[in-house]
C-alpha cells in the first residue's frame, strides 16, 4: 500500500524546527537537550518537545492487571507505528511482539488513546516493552 502520511516531518525536518540546523550537536539523536532523561532519538519518535526546559511532557505508558490480565495503555502518535512486545526472562530469550487485536502494524493520521489487552492470564510471568519506529 502506498501513501502519504498526513504531517509527517522526517528527522531532518524535526531538527531544524527545534534546533536550527541538521548539523547543530544539540540536535544530535543521542543527545538529551532538555534534561528528560529522553533523547533527541526518542523525542522525535513520540512527539515531545526536547527543547522544553519546564515541564516534564516525556511519552509515558501505563500498566495495569484486571481480572489477571495485563492492560498496556499508551498514546499512539501520529505517523508512528508501536509494537507491544514481552519476554519471559530477562536474562535469556528474545522480545516478542503480543500477537493481539490492536498490535498489528497501524500508522494512524492523528494521535489516539489505545489499550493493549494481554489476555494470557495463567502464562508465567511477562516482562512488558513497546518498540516505537517510523514507516
Amino acid at each position: 500500500i502506498m501513501g502519504t502520511l498526513p504531517s509527517y516531518q522526517s528527522y531532518a525536518q524535526w531538527q531544524v524546527q527545534h534546533f536550527g540546523s541538521t548539523n547543530s550537536t544539540n540536535a544530535a539523536g543521542d543527545v538529551d537537550f532538555d534534561g528528560d532523561g529522553n533523547v533527541n532519538d526518542l523525542e522525535y519518535l513520540t512527539g515531545t518537545d526536547p527543547t522544553n526546559l519546564v515541564t516534564d511532557d516525556a511519552w509515558s505508558f501505563a500498566l495495569a492487571v484486571t481480572s489477571g490480565a495485563a492492560q498496556i495503555s499508551f498514546e499512539r502518535v501520529a505517523n508512528r507505528g508501536f509494537d507491544v512486545q514481552y519476554i519471559t526472562n530477562m536474562l535469556e530469550g528474545s522480545w516478542q511482539s503480543l500477537d493481539v487485536e490492536g498490535n498489528e502494524p497501524f500508522f494512524g493520521a492523528t494521535d489516539q488513546a489505545v489499550v493493549i489487552d494481554d489476555p494470557a492470564t495463567n502464562a508465567a510471568q511477562r516482562y512488558y516493552r513497546i518498540n516505537v519506529y517510523e514507516p
